[in-house]
C-alpha cells in the first residue's frame, strides 16, 4: 500500500474529497490542509489530517540561525531559494499592472522563511508517514516546488498535479510531474505500440478537424470572452457586488474595460496575403507560464525576438487570449504595432481560419493550441517544454530567433499525429463534460477521474514501468 499527500487547495476541496474516498480503499492518505479546510478533511474516515498554516507573524519570527540551513535546503533539492517562488514573484509585477495592491506581497518579502518553514514541515510529515507520492492542483506554491525537488531527488517517489485536456469533441484528464509538466505515462505510450481503441480515437480526431467541427461548451466559453466588449450575466453582476461587500476593489475591473477600449485601434481584422507563422497569446499571468518559461513571460520580448529575426515573405501573426484582454496595456499592442512583419488579430478572430493558413505555429507552453494544432497537422515550434513537444511533427528551439531555422526542418506526417494522439488517449483518462471554470470545481464527476488517473499512474511507477 503506497502512501500518498493530498495538498488541500479551498476551490479544489470537492474534487479532492471525492478522489479520496476512493483512493483511501487502496492507498493510505495524508491531507496537509490549512485552517479553513481543516474540518472538511477531518470529517473523512480512514484518512490522516495534517495542519499546516503560517502566518506573516509566524514567519517574521523565524530566527536567523535558523534560516542559515537554506543553503543546505537549497543543495538538497537542487533549487535555489528564490526560485521555489518564482512564479508568485513574477506574478505579483503582471497583476500590478491592472490593480492597485495584490495580496499575495507581503509574502514575497518573506521567500527564504516560505521556504524554510514549508520544507521543515513536509520535511517531519514525510518521515512521520512515509509519504511515497504527493498530488496538489499545479505547480505555483513554494510549498509544490518542495515538494517537486523532493521527489527529483529521491526523499519521495513521484509529486503529481492534473491537467485537463481538451481536444475537438474528445476530453482527458492526464496527469503531469516536474518543471516543466511532462507526462510520464504518454511518453511511455509513445514509445510502445498503440492500443487499438487508441488509434481509433486518434483517427476520429483528425478526421473531425478536417472539417469545421460543432463547438462543444468549452469552446463556446472562449467564444463569450472573445467579445471586444466585456459582457456580463445577472449572475456576472451578483458575484462582483457580494465580493465588493466583502472588501474587493472595482478598480481592476475599471482598468480591464479601459484597456480594452484602447487597444481596439491595434488590432488587424484579416490575415495578411504573405506566409504565416502564428503565435497565440498566452494567459498572463498565470503559473504555467510563469514557473516552466519564466525568461519568456514578457511575451512582447518573444514576438520582438522573432519578428527581428524574420524570413522575406512572412508575418507573425498573433491572436490574443480571450481570457487575458483587458489585461494588457495599449502600449503592449501598440510596440508589437510597430514592427512591419507583426500583424495583431482580436481575441474574436478565428482560431481555425489563423491555422488552416499557418505554415507553422509557434508556442510557449500552450496546451490548447498546441493540441489543436497537432490534430489538424500543422507544424509546431516549441520555445518551452511542453509534453506534446514528442510528437515528430514539432521541432523545439532554445530561443525565439531560432524559429526561423527550425521552420526550414519539419516534416509532418499522419503518422506522427496518430501515434502521438493514440499515445494520449492510452497515457490518459476519461474527463467529464465541461461545463465551466467555476462549475468545473464542484462537478461530482471530477474526483474519480483524478482517482483513476493517479490509481493508474501509480500502478506504472510500482510496477517499474514509469521511473
Amino acid at each position: 500500500m503506497s502512501t500518498i499527500l493530498f495538498q488541500a487547495r479551498g476551490r479544489k476541496d470537492i474534487n479532492f474529497v471525492d478522489a479520496i474516498e476512493i483512493l483511501k480503499k487502496t492507498h493510505k492518505i495524508v491531507v496537509v490542509t490549512d485552517s479553513d479546510s481543516f474540518q472538511t478533511y477531518k470529517k473523512i474516515p480512514g484518512i490522516y489530517v495534517e495542519k499546516h498554516h503560517v502566518s506573516l507573524e509566524d514567519l517574521k519570527n523565524i530566527p536567523a540561525h535558523k534560516l542559515s540551513r537554506l543553503p543546505e535546503i537549497e543543495s538538497l533539492l537542487g533549487t535555489d531559494c528564490y526560485k521555489f517562488n518564482e512564479n508568485y514573484l513574477l506574478y505579483n509585477k503582471h497583476v500590478r499592472r491592472y490593480a492597485r495592491k495584490y495580496s499575495y506581497a507581503e509574502y514575497l518579502e518573506l521567500t527564504p522563511q516560505i521556504v524554510y518553514s514549508d520544507f521543515v514541515f513536509l520535511e517531519q510529515i514525510v518521515k512521520k508517514h512515509n509519504i511515497d507520492y504527493a498530488f496538489f492542483e499545479t505547480l505555483d506554491l513554494p510549498f509544490t516546488m518542495v515538494l517537486k525537488g523532493m521527489a527529483e531527488n529521491g526523499i519521495i517517489k513521484q509529486a503529481f498535479e492534473c491537467e485537463f485536456l481538451s481536444i475537438g469533441e474528445g476530453r482527458r484528464l492526464r496527469i503531469a510531474t516536474g518543471q516543466p509538466r511532462r507526462s510520464k505515462r504518454i511518453e511511455y505510450c509513445h514509445e510502445n505500440p498503440p492500443s487499438p481503441e487508441g488509434i481509433k480515437w486518434a483517427k476520429n480526431i483528425i478526421q473531425g478537424y478536417r472539417k469545421d467541427r460543432v463547438p462543444n461548451t468549452y469552446d463556446d466559453f472562449f467564444v463569450k470572452l472573445s467579445c471586444l466588449s466585456t459582457r456580463y450575466s445577472v449572475k456576472d453582476i451578483v458575484n462582483k457586488l457580494n465580493r465588493v461587500a466583502h472588501g474587493e476593489s472595482f478598480y481592476p475591473a475599471i482598468v480591464h474595460n479601459l484597456n480594452r477600449m484602447r487597444s481596439l485601434k491595434y488590432f488587424d481584422h484579416s490575415l495578411p496575403k504573405t506566409k504565416i507563422l502564428s503565435y497565440f497569446l498566452q494567459l498572463t499571468p498565470e503559473a504555467t507560464m510563469l514557473s516552466q518559461i519564466p525568461e519568456l513571460s514578457e511575451q512582447e520580448y518573444l514576438i520582438e525576438q522573432m519578428a527581428i529575426c524574420g524570413k522575406y515573405g512572412y508575418t507573425i501573426v498573433v491572436k490574443e487570449h480571450p481570457i487575458c484582454f483587458g489585461n494588457r496595456k495599449p502600449s503592449f499592442y501598440k510596440e508589437l504595432s510597430y514592427l512591419p512583419n507583426v500583424k495583431i488579430l482580436p481575441p474574436s478572430f478565428p482560431t481555425r481560419k489563423i491555422l488552416l493558413q499557418s505554415e507553422a505555429v509557434v508556442v510557449a507552453t500552450a496546451t490548447s493550441i498546441g493540441m489543436e494544432a497537432i490534430a489538424m497537422g500543422i507544424p509546431l515550434i516549441c520555445l518551452g517544454s511542453p509534453f506534446y513537444n514528442i510528437c515528430k511533427n514539432n521541432e523545439t528551439v532554445s530561443h525565439p530567433k531560432k524559429v526561423w531555422g527550425a521552420l526550414d526542418k519539419i516534416n509532418t506526417s499522419e503518422e506522427a499525429q496518430i501515434n502521438f494522439l493514440a499515445a494520449v488517449y492510452d497515457g490518459t483518462c476519461e474527463y467529464p463534460d465541461f461545463i465551466s471554470f467555476e462549475d468545473q470545481d464542484v462537478d461530482r464527476n471530477i474526483g474519480p477521474a483524478i482517482a483513476e488517473a493517479l490509481n493508474d499512474e501509480i500502478a506504472m511507477y510500482e510496477s517499474g514501468v514509469l521511473k
